[in-house]
């Protein structure tokens, strides 16, 4: 025959063989078992192993979408697939299968089969939901009314498909407000609210389901509550032991009181309001006076206050009250209202004095009329001229002679009209030795016409007021003169002129020259006798009463001094440099001159 002829080839183990090439030979035998030539071969390949089929992507889950799509591939080419969803028959199926479902759970199977026909015993498996449906949620009813402002805020909410994933609550204040987040994609189920007194607060809540599923906004609100705290209408009590003193500083007032409570005397007050003025404070000047700034916080009740008010003007009086207020903004009464003084402040003490080199009995000027009290009046100037000087006096000028040479500490204090005295302020004065008048003795006659004669060598009229002419016998000292005449208070010696003094027995008129002053007795008569001795001697002009003063001030007040003596006589007689000496035949009716050198005395 030459029809094709179709056969089968098995074998009792298949793995043994499976994947390995093998040779098929054929050849033919005839009835009477006549066999043929081998014939033609061929090659095989035997295949026993099925495929392994996996799921590449499908829908999510769970899911809110009703289409589902699949990939899938298998680890042998050029494979067939069947699928199947849920309990559906199988069907043939490429690489990747897209279904449309309903809501619910859904289970997609795939399989591949090989060339060899093959086929996967196990099928790809995927199980998933399908939820379309939102969740619902609210938020729990309120009491109506809080009398807190914090309090504890719950929700709740059910699902039927995948299960709730979070919530988002919001809250407004008053129907009109707008809502605002108050917490967003959260898994608890309660928070705490803090609000407002007198404020009504609304409240909803949507849900999110684990498939994206969210629930609409609510229109009307699931809850609202309503905060109203007690009102406290209890002020705190008045202060009734407010104390005002004196501070230890410029310008201070110490304030002491016991503290008030919140309600009357219990709890804690939350501010304190102080004021002051010139005057007692009551409800009629309270809005007028003067607010003090950083007042304390109050303490609890019953607690000793104490507060320093500072800034205030010296030597004051001020009145002085406090107000309490709670939180509540309840004001209590007024206070007492108690007065202090504050600190007088000492007055200062400032002087200056003229001429700044002031010489031995010249008067200075001192004035202090830049003393100062910056919160009063000066009453009294205290001088402590340091020569055992001293003064009080209500002006602010004085004057004062220091009579000998030498550094003076002159201290001044002031005194206001508190009776504070001020800081001492002084100086220290140099008193420089008053410069000798430019007169000097230019003659004397000391038998028959007595006379002293005067010559001023200087530049300037020189007065005369205070001077004393002065004669002193042996064994006197400066402070002790034999006799002691005083020159007239108006008498003046011209510049390169002479003065003359006559004394016993020169003549009133005619002297040749007159005499410019003639000295009398102290009853005002001429003298009858010599007061000039024949022997020995000295006469001296003094710009003070050498008769009053010690020897020293005597000798420092002296202008100028002329002593004669007889030849070979001893003396203690009071002179500077050597005495005249001469003898007796050389006095009669002759005067002693100083010896001069080109027309000026030496």
């Amino acid at each position: 025959s030459t029809e094709p002829s179709n056969f089968f080839l098995s074998t009792s183990d298949p793995s043994l063989i499976s994947g390995q090439v093998k040779t098929v030979y054929i050849w033919t035998k005839d009835e009477a078992d006549n066999v043929s030539q081998l014939g033609n071969s061929a090659s095989i390949i035997l295949d026993t192993t099925p495929p392994q089929t996996e799921i590449e992507q499908g829908p999510p889950n769970p899911t809110n979408q009703t289409q589902a799509i699949f990939s899938f591939s298998a680890n042998e080419d050029n494979c067939i697939f069947e699928c199947k969803i849920d309990q559906g028959e199988w069907e043939n199926c490429s690489s990747s299968k897209n279904y449309q479902l309903l809501e619910g759970e859904h289970n997609f199977s795939v399989r591949a089969s090989d060339q060899a026909t093959n086929e996967d015993p196990e099928p790809a498996q995927y199980s998933w939901l399908i939820d379309v449906t939102p969740p619902i949620s609210e938020v729990e009813e309120l009491a109506t009314s809080s009398t807190l402002t914090s309090f504890n805020l719950s929700w709740s909410g059910s699902d039927t498909g995948s299960g709730i994933l979070n919530y988002d609550i919001q809250s407004k204040d008053g129907l009109i407000g707008d809502w605002q987040d108050l917490v967003m994609a959260t898994t608890s189920i309660s928070t705490e609210f803090t609000g407002q007194d007198e404020h009504t607060y609304y409240f909803r809540s949507r849900a999110r389901d684990k498939a994206e599923n969210i629930e609409n906004w609510p229109e009307e609100p699931d809850a609202f509550s309503k905060i109203e705290i007690p009102k406290d209408e209890v002020p705190p009590c008045l202060i009734s032991d407010l104390k005002a003193e004196t501070g230890t500083n410029s310008g201070e007032i110490i304030l002491s009181w016991t503290a008030p409570g919140d309600d009357g005397d219990t709890g804690q007050a939350s501010k304190y309001i102080i004021k002051y003025g010139p005057e007692e404070i009551t409800e009629n000047n309270w809005a007028s006076s003067t607010i003090v700034e950083n007042p304390p916080s109050p303490q609890p009740s019953g607690s000793e206050e104490k507060f320093i008010v500072s800034d205030l003007g010296d030597n004051t009086l001020y009145y002085f009250a406090i107000k309490t207020k709670d939180e509540s903004e309840n004001l209590s009464e007024i206070s007492n209202s108690p007065m202090a003084k504050t600190l007088n402040q000492p007055p200062v003490a400032m002087f200056s004095y003229q001429p700044e080199n002031p010489k031995v009995e010249e008067e200075i000027l001192f004035d202090a009329s830049d003393s100062y009290d910056s919160d009063g009046l000066i009453t009294d100037y205290i001088w402590d001229f340091g020569d055992n000087g001293s003064t009080t006096t209500s002006l602010a000028t004085t004057t004062h002679i220091f009579n000998t040479t030498g550094q003076f500490q002159v201290i001044l204090l002031v005194k206001d009209d508190e009776g504070t005295t001020s800081e001492p302020v002084s100086a220290l004065i140099e008193v420089l030795e008053k410069p000798k008048p430019k007169i000097l003795i230019s003659e004397v006659q000391i038998k028959d016409k007595e006379f002293v004669e005067l010559y001023n060598f200087g530049e300037e009229t020189v007065s005369t007021t205070g001077w004393y002419l002065s004669y002193f016998s042996a064994n006197k000292n400066w402070s002790d003169p034999q006799r002691n005449w005083q020159f007239s208070a108006t008498a003046t010696i011209s510049a390169q002129n002479f003065y003359l003094i006559g004394i016993k027995d020169y003549p009133e008129e005619n002297g040749n020259p007159d005499a410019d002053w003639q000295v009398l007795t102290q009853e005002g008569n001429p003298y009858l006798q010599g007061q000039l001795s024949n022997e020995r001697g000295a006469v001296g002009i003094f710009s003070c009463d050498p008769s009053v003063s010690t020897s020293q001030l005597a000798e420092n007040c002296k202008i100028d001094l002329f002593a004669w003596q007889e030849e070979d006589t001893t003396t203690t007689l009071v002179f500077e440099g050597n005495p005249f000496s001469f003898n007796e035949n050389e006095i009669e009716e002759k005067s002693f001159q100083r010896r001069k050198e080109n027309e000026n005395y030496i």
